[in-house]
């Protein structure tokens, strides 16, 4: 595959620091700013080349994968870190998971027009109270797309916010990160969602999730610790959702009990 730009780019850094022979260094935005006025080129926003490899928008190059698996972690401001990890960047979902059905109560308009890229997927979450179900609590929907800086952390991007409480008064900080169905779950965003949530909202306790689409338009649903270090990352539950419409959810009953008379 043909090297972007980004990719070029990302993959000196690597070289000049000799990061095949070390398993930490930091960069600064500055030294890519450097890169590029020596190839006499541009980025818009420089800020982005290192924020689209920690989102998982953009693969890491394979002269970097071929030797470990590599994070870029924010360091604070216009500053990053690559880390050779011990275990997977990213985390997987069990495809043999059986998807429980519930009735999708998403708006005809809002399936019709709402897309489905992340915030598509988002909406219908939020319409079927899917975080509620999940987490076995009330939960509210605060805010979307939150870009903040967190000292320590440099720039983060949250997806989506909800604060909750249980039946027993108990109350919550739940961070949501949405993926599409081709686009890879990294630790360092649940780290990232972490580190926000523990700075803005100390007082709660925190229960940060991923919603990941599948290929069949079912959804996984996954809750972590509440982890600030990406080796530390653990998956504590998880469920699969298949939201369906009551005329679908009907005929497929009557087709049961069809074969079952049969």
């Amino acid at each position: 595959m043909e090297q972007t730009l980004y990719d070029r780019l990302i993959v000196e850094v690597f070289r000049r620091h000799g990061g095949a022979n070390c398993d930490e260094f930091e960069f600064e935005r500055d030294e890519m700013a450097d890169i590029l006025r020596d190839w006499g080129k541009k980025v818009r926003n420089l800020g982005d080349v290192a924020y689209s490899y920690r989102g998982g928008r953009r693969p890491m190059p394979e002269e970097i994968t071929s030797t470990g698996n590599w994070v870029i972690e924010g360091r604070g401001r216009g500053r990053y870190a690559f880390r050779r990890l011990r275990r997977s960047a990213y985390i997987g979902v069990p495809e043999d998971l059986r998807a429980i059905e519930m009735l999708d109560a998403t708006p005809d308009i809002i399936l019709k027009y709402g897309g489905t890229d992340e915030q598509g997927l988002l909406a219908r979450v939020r319409y079927n109270r899917l975080v509620d179900t999940f987490l076995g609590i009330t939960a509210y929907h605060v805010q979307g797309h939150i870009r903040a800086f967190v000292q320590g952390s440099g720039q983060v991007e949250i997806d989506d916010l909800y604060l909750g409480v249980d039946i027993d008064g108990r109350q919550y900080a739940v961070p949501v990160e949405a993926k599409t169905a081709r686009e890879p779950l990294g630790v360092v965003q649940v780290v990232a969602m972490n580190a926000y949530t523990r700075a803005t909202l100390p007082e709660l306790t925190l229960r940060p999730v991923a919603v990941k689409a599948s290929l069949d338009g079912s959804l996984f649903f996954l809750e972590f610790n509440d982890a600030l270090d990406s080796e530390s990352v653990e998956v504590i539950n998880y469920r699969r959702y298949r939201l369906v419409r009551e005329a679908d959810a009907q005929r497929t009953s009557t087709t049961s009990a069809g074969d079952t008379n049969g």
